[in-house]
């Protein structure tokens, strides 16, 4: 009876440190630290105007920037770039 119960605690203790490192794993290589950019668009010699919008369906905060056209070109499509604010 006691080589039973050694056994089945060594069994958990197997099972509960395999589930623990798994999770600590898969939890440190699927996420990455935010950071905020470093430089703006006006760093590179662009006009742009910060823009700041909640998202749907979440309570986030969405904030980027808007890069309008040159006057003399003709725009074709429109690109959104954003970052979390705080």
């Amino acid at each position: 009876m006691g080589l039973l119960k050694t056994t089945f605690t060594l069994l958990a203790v197997i099972a509960g440190s395999y589930v623990g490192v798994s999770s600590a794993m898969a939890s440190g290589l699927t996420r990455s630290p935010r950071l905020r950019p470093e430089n703006t668009p006006d760093s590179v010699g662009l006009f742009y105007q910060d823009v700041t919008f909640n998202s749907r369906g979440s309570e986030s905060k969405l904030s980027g920037w808007i890069i309008p056209p040159q006057p003399d070109s003709n725009p074709q499509h429109t690109q959104i770039k954003n970052h979390l604010g705080s």
